[in-house]
């Protein structure tokens, strides 16, 4: 899913500035690794019980030597109006803030998908997003000679319905502010010279009320990297992105209907050579 870098609402906010790249840890076998394809693993972190009305957060670790390229949350039980407000690497690990507005505890999981290979997170500046107001905000392009493994943002206030990479070499996130309180939004994209492709998966009709996934399926012998999700039409603002995690050769992404009218759920993904 692709925006050109123009103002797509009526009040959005957009930006693309480069900042310090965050290396990939070393790792002793670097030299001999760049001859063979990079391993990837899954990793789900501990439970963490969120009561409704309330917001909570964790990291999950990598692996000694593996860098974060992707992540998200999962639950045990029902997704429904758990939603992601921060969801992105921190070079060593994948952080994940959630709010629970769904009248019910839950219980909520952080993952991460973390790469043997070497990679660099591309930071945007932070955008401040007004009350009740949506942006658009795209980071920085992968340097020329990489591509972006995986991405996600930074937030505060803000429910998310796109959140995907660019065919420009960047990642976009679309958000709202729905308090009133002033929030703001920074957006990040993890960068590899390892090949990768970036792929989406079909719409899911999603009614008033309903919860549900979305999926996308990496092709034989590949493996999602990172992944994340978009709207059918983003200007109506009721479906916000709840769960994304990978599974096995599968990005998932959930999604929740808090509007009136029905709307369309899409899975991206980005897979990467095994």
């Amino acid at each position: 899913m692709t925006f050109g870098r123009t103002v797509l609402l009526a009040s959005v906010t957009s930006a693309c500035v480069l900042a310090t790249g965050v290396p990939a840890p070393a790792h002793p076998s670097d030299g001999a690794r760049s001859a063979r394809a990079a391993v990837y693993r899954q990793v789900v972190g501990a439970p963490l019980t969120v009561a409704t009305n309330h917001s909570n957060g964790a990291e999950v670790p990598c692996p000694e030597g593996m860098f974060a390229t992707g992540g998200g949350f999962t639950t045990d039980g029902s997704a429904d109006r758990v939603f992601q407000t921060s969801s992105f690497s921190t070079g060593r690990g994948w952080y994940v803030d959630f709010r629970n507005v769904s009248g019910a505890p839950r219980t909520v999981r952080p993952t991460v998908v973390c790469s043997t290979a070497q990679h660099r997170n591309q930071n945007g500046d932070r955008e401040e997003v007004a009350p009740m107001r949506a942006a658009t905000v795209f980071s920085p392009r992968c340097p020329e000679g990489s591509t972006p493994s995986g991405g996600g943002f930074s937030g505060s206030q803000v429910f998310s319905w796109l959140s995907a990479p660019q065919h420009d070499g960047s990642w976009g996130v679309q958000a709202v502010n729905t308090r009133y309180l002033a929030g703001s939004l920074a957006v990040t994209v993890t960068c590899s010279a390892e090949p990768h492709q970036e792929l989406s998966g079909d719409e899911v009709v999603i009614l008033p009320g309903e919860t549900k996934d979305a999926v996308i399926k990496c092709p034989t012998g590949q493996t999602p990297s990172g992944g994340g999700g978009f709207v059918a039409r983003a200007l109506l603002h009721t479906i916000f992105l709840s769960r994304s995690f990978a599974r096995g050769d599968t990005w998932v992404v959930t999604g929740t209907n808090t509007g009136s009218d029905e709307n369309g759920l899409t899975a991206s993904a980005v897979c990467a050579k095994l």
